[in-house]
């Protein structure tokens, strides 16, 4: 509860982790977020680059994962808290919104509220929105089709592995 507390409070996600969890200096938050919610064996750093590209935001000029992103219609909006984060979800849904993606994965919301038990403030909690896309990742390597992390990238963003998905896939894998 204090982390949730302290995640809601702060202007920057990863800072506050790495003060939470080192107190020899920062660590890497987002990986040991990453490692400690993913039942996989994911390479970390796919991860973390899915959720950076998804959520993209700018401490000290360099990009981190946002949490409170929401994608509504095609365009980011960043909340400095999961509470205003979550009053703008519910917005959304009762608005109708056709495309809606919340959270660091930016997961999809009507295509897998069901991961979240149809919770949005669950979808907003940083380690179960990592958990997610952890779980889509893991069905990817199930698949036939995906043979390389470009694969299983374009995989998250688009099942079916269309030209849309692999040109997702390389942005992603080049940051």
């Amino acid at each position: 509860m204090a982390i949730a507390f302290l995640f809601v409070c702060s202007g920057s996600f990863a800072s506050v982790v790495d003060e939470l969890i080192s107190s020899e200096g920062p660590a890497d938050s987002v990986a040991l977020l990453i490692k400690n919610n993913c039942k996989s064996s994911l390479p970390v750093s796919v991860v973390k680059k899915i959720i950076t590209h998804e959520s993209k935001s700018f401490y000290k000029g360099r990009p981190q994962p946002w949490p409170w992103t929401l994608n509504i219609n095609g365009v980011g909006h960043y909340y400095s808290s999961r509470a205003q984060a979550l009053v703008a979800a519910r917005k959304v849904i009762d608005d109708g919104a056709k495309k809606f993606g919340i959270g660091l994965g930016q997961i999809e919301w009507s295509f897998h509220k069901q991961r979240f038990n149809g919770n949005l403030a669950m979808s907003l909690h940083p380690a179960k929105n990592i958990a997610v896309v952890c779980d889509i990742l893991a069905e990817g390597m199930k698949d036939k089709r995906v043979d390389s992390l470009r694969s299983l990238v374009a995989y998250y963003h688009r099942p079916v592995l269309d030209r849309i998905a692999y040109q997702y896939a390389d942005k992603v894998l080049a940051l």
